[in-house]
């Protein structure tokens, strides 16, 4: 029987036990998303960036054929660094509002361009109600 059947207004007790296994399922994946981003940021652009560094030290002792190797190495590693921040920029829009999120990136890029940056965004639109107008099936 309910409390609101008995005539009481008074809540019933909740289990915390399903709370409490939520909020550590939600802190193991956060564990494991921050594993697979470190596992990600050593396996591709730090691996790169350490070849790039030996190579420089070969161009360094003047061997000018290792600048190849050192350009495609940069090359390649900020690719991976851009692919990285491209996946963590997805996560902000699981997280985040579109509008919140796109303020976070050009934020973010602001800074780091050096340069001003301005987001708008119509409320309407993030609510779902700029729609497309359309004619009126029935004709009317």
């Amino acid at each position: 029987m309910t409390a609101i059947a008995r005539g009481s207004l008074q809540p019933e007790p909740r289990s915390t036990e399903g709370g409490s296994r939520l909020i550590a399922e939600i802190a193991a994946a956060e564990r494991a998303e921050r594993t697979r981003l470190a596992d990600r940021l050593h396996d591709e652009a730090l691996q790169l960036i350490l070849a790039a560094c030996q190579e420089l030290d070969e161009v360094r002792r003047g061997d000018v054929e290792a600048l190849d190797a050192l350009d495609a190495d940069l090359r390649q590693a900020n690719a991976a660094l851009r692919s990285l921040t491209s996946a963590m920029h997805e996560d902000l829009l699981t997280r985040l509002r579109l509008d919140d999120a796109l303020r976070r990136i050009a934020t973010d890029a602001a800074r780091r361009g050096r340069f001003a940056t301005e987001v708008r965004v119509d409320e309407a639109a993030i609510r779902g109600r700029l729609l497309a107008s359309r004619p009126d099936p029935a004709g009317d």
